[in-house]
């Protein structure tokens, strides 16, 4: 089998999980779009949007390649769906798959049901709600963090996202608090315009993938948050504990994940929030490889053939 995975990224930036996956075997990955000014990412807007033709002129060359391949993946975008209806048009034996690695509600992407292609979520509640295939969140085997001197007892980069995540703020500003009641060396960057954030941690700008990596290096503890409402799994449990990282998390659903210990991960809202210093400062406990592996790269990959002519799982 051939997969080509298609990211949304921009093709100038460095994408470290997109240099891991063209590891895996049989797959390669690619940004969809050429990298072009602020003034024609408008037009390219208007024009994918519109339904007119000719929209192979923004994409990079993997578009020429395409009869090559058995599959192709690309990662749920506001132009997903017209990219996808389009390559079917002039491909019709490649199975297109539209993964949504975000939640619909937050994302505000589009959903179409089509014959054209397959719609699947990491979201197991949205996979659900919208009739979707569910493939579970994912973690590239390969991606290791540098060797760090540890700096930070617990960290934590993420964003409210323009405003969207309330909650998100007000988990942040709980934790800052309880961190430094129980003298919890922390290390935060939230992006946020918030004033309700201290200075010291409010940011305009997210942080390069190596340089997050490199603060996770740093770290003892990785702080996942999630909404309240949306229990999804994110990134940050498979990168920490695949790195020997333990994790705090507001995810009370990641009980139901293979790798759950409670040795390994606190959950806030749950567990004994007195107890927080002594299980940053107790030791990682080793997680069986066969609970891990079910995320990685490959067994992902594998769960779009196993499942394709299913239902949901």
């Amino acid at each position: 089998m051939r997969n080509l995975l298609l990211f949304f990224n921009e093709a100038k930036s460095n994408n470290i999980m997109l240099d891991h996956l063209s590891k895996e075997e049989g797959t390669v990955a690619f940004c969809v779009f050429k990298p072009v000014n602020v003034l024609l990412r408008m037009f390219r807007r208007f024009h994918l949007l519109s339904g007119l033709p000719g929209i192979g002129i923004w994409l990079l060359p993997w578009v020429s390649d395409i009869q090559n391949f058995e599959t192709i993946i690309m990662i749920a975008s506001p132009y997903s769906i017209q990219i996808l209806q389009w390559i079917k048009k002039k491909h019709p034996d490649v199975r297109c798959i539209n993964y949504y690695w975000d939640s619909l509600k937050v994302s505000g992407y589009p959903y179409k049901e089509s014959s054209y292609f397959e719609n699947w979520s990491f979201f197991e509640e949205d996979s659900k709600k919208y009739g979707m295939f569910y493939n579970p969140q994912f973690y590239v085997q390969t991606m290791n963090l540098p060797k760090k001197k540890i700096v930070y007892d617990v960290s934590y980069v993420g964003a409210d996202r323009g405003g969207l995540l309330k909650d998100r703020t007000e988990i942040v500003l709980e934790l800052l608090e309880l961190f430094g009641r129980q003298k919890i060396c922390s290390f935060f960057y939230y992006v946020t315009s918030s004033q309700l954030v201290p200075d010291s941690i409010r940011k305009d700008n997210i942080i390069s993938e190596e340089k997050y990596h490199e603060v996770v290096a740093q770290s003892r503890v990785v702080v996942d948050i999630v909404e309240k409402e949306i229990q999804w799994q994110t990134l940050r449990p498979l990168l920490a504990l695949t790195n020997k990282k333990k994790l705090i998390t507001n995810n009370v659903g990641i009980r139901n994940e293979k790798y759950y210990s409670p040795d390994n991960i606190f959950i806030l809202g749950e567990d004994d929030s007195e107890k927080l210093k002594d299980f940053v400062n107790s030791d990682f406990v080793s997680i069986d490889p066969n609970d891990l592996n079910y995320y990685n790269a490959s067994s992902w990959l594998s769960r779009f053939y196993s499942n394709e002519k299913g239902g949901n799982t």
